[in-house]
């Protein structure tokens, strides 16, 4: 199931236009090779939704994965690569590589963080409440089949309106094997760890320097409670991984628009693992949308506008699914009470709980140290940045705004809600933050035409 979703994947990736266009086809692999599986399985687990809700068998769906990927590689080999307009006048490749020593620290902070996942969830192979409850109780559904699933997923558990990613991952694996096991959703922590810090490694080398790649991939691991949260609450590691992925495909599709695809693609990763990531496709679609319009005629915004849409839209379509035609019904929204929005104390209590989760995702210094990099970097605000950091920030502030009126509205006991759940919620957004930082630091521009000799 694994290798499918694998093919699957890197067929899809490999199908575009090299994701680096002026850089070497090792580096487009290495790429492709690491999000090919992030990919694949979402895609598999969407195929499965819609498969589980007609009552089609397993292996008709790994039939038709395997008829996708069959279809995508032919297409390939008849494809013939012409260079975008972006980068057709560049006469050579740029190299920009990070040098062995940088990725000796990069690998080994990977190891170190993989292996404390790994320790942590043997410490408690059962993960915590939202693991084991929410996900999976829902994949043991999916695994014993029987009668509609879904329905009894949205009649028979906790939080039915939550994605179905994680829970179908797990049954699909747990049914390839025929069994269920701790192993398999253990698994799941470190792997989309490590794949998120191997990610900002190679896209930050690509659109900062090998140096800020490097600083970046292991501030990740300055926040012990990022690694802990792998292993206890698998799913939030899982969205922050797609919403980091979406925002990189973002940012490298203002030199190749085609990427919009994957960008709406890894969206929908992050929308169909949380609900969560709805905020962040609210966020990075208004981004795109003030970028596209603002940068390109209206043809062409359009037609840029649509290709995000394109990916996002299957995943968008099993959760209109899930919420309506199951008529599931999410509890902080079912019934706000508006009256809280006006009451002082609940203010204040969001605001004095924001210091202590603070200092529960990293060290108070290195946030000081984030914000001055910030401010430092601030101005001049050069035109050429403004597409970029609009990018990282919207999506971030209408998190934040989201989450804040969340807890506003919410219909549990306020105090109970933040000590519970506010950590969780940075955790999604910590690699967001760190990009973001990187993003922000100042670079020399350089010259839109090579001087001649």
């Amino acid at each position: 199931m694994l290798i499918a979703s694998f093919l699957l994947g890197l067929a899809l990736l490999q199908s575009l236009s090299p994701i680096f266009q002026n850089h070497s086809r090792t580096l487009n692999k290495l790429f492709n090779i690491i999000v090919a599986l992030p990919f694949g399985l979402t895609i598999s687990s969407v195929l499965y939704f819609f498969a589980t809700i007609v009552n089609i068998p397993l292996f008709i769906t790994l039939i038709i994965e395997a008829t996708i990927i069959t279809v995508l590689y032919l297409a390939i080999g008849q494809k013939k690569y012409k260079p975008s307009p972006h980068t057709a006048n560049q006469s050579s490749k740029t190299k920009i590589y990070l040098n062995i020593t940088q990725i000796i620290l990069i690998l080994f902070g990977i190891t170190l963080a993989v292996t404390a996942t790994w320790q942590f969830s043997q410490r408690n192979p059962y993960g915590k409440w939202d693991a084991w409850d929410m996900w999976n109780h829902k994949a043991r559904i999916l695994f014993y089949q029987g009668n509609s699933p879904i329905q009894r997923i949205a009649t028979e558990t906790s939080h039915p309106d939550y994605p179905l990613f994680q829970p179908i991952i797990i049954a699909q694996l747990w049914l390839s094997n025929n069994q269920i096991n701790t192993l398999t959703p253990q698994l799941l922590g470190p792997t989309f760890l490590g794949l998120t810090a191997l990610l900002i490694a190679i896209s930050l080398a690509l659109l900062r320097t090998p140096f800020i790649a490097t600083a970046s991939t292991l501030l990740l691991f300055a926040s012990p409670h990022f690694i802990s949260r792998a292993a206890s609450q698998y799913a939030d590691n899982t969205v922050a991984l797609y919403m980091s992925f979406a925002l990189l495909a973002t940012l490298l599709s203002l030199k190749n628009p085609q990427l919009l695809i994957l960008s709406g693609l890894a969206t929908g990763g992050a929308m169909w693992t949380k609900n969560e990531g709805i905020l962040f496709a609210i966020g990075l679609s208004l981004a795109i949308a003030l970028i596209t319009f603002s940068h390109n005629p209206f043809k062409q915004a359009v037609k840029n506008l649509a290709a995000y849409f394109i990916g996002l839209a299957p995943f968008l379509l099993c959760i209109l699914m899930l919420r309506f035609g199951y008529n599931t019904q999410n509890d902080l929204t079912a019934n706000p009470d508006l009256k809280h929005v006006f009451d002082i104390s609940r203010h204040q209590a969001i605001w004095r709980i924001i210091p202590t989760v603070l200092k529960q995702i990293a060290p108070l210094y290195i946030w000081y140290i984030l914000g001055l990099l910030i401010i430092t970097n601030l101005l001049p605000w050069r035109k050429q940045q403004w597409a970029e950091r609009t990018i990282c920030i919207v999506p971030l502030v209408i998190m934040l705004i989201g989450f804040y009126v969340s807890y506003l509205l919410t219909p549990h006991e306020l105090s109970w809600h933040l000590a519970n759940s506010s950590d969780r919620l940075l955790v999604q957004l910590w690699p967001m933050i760190i990009i973001a930082v990187a993003i922000f630091i100042q670079l020399p521009l350089q010259p839109l035409i090579n001087p001649q000799p």
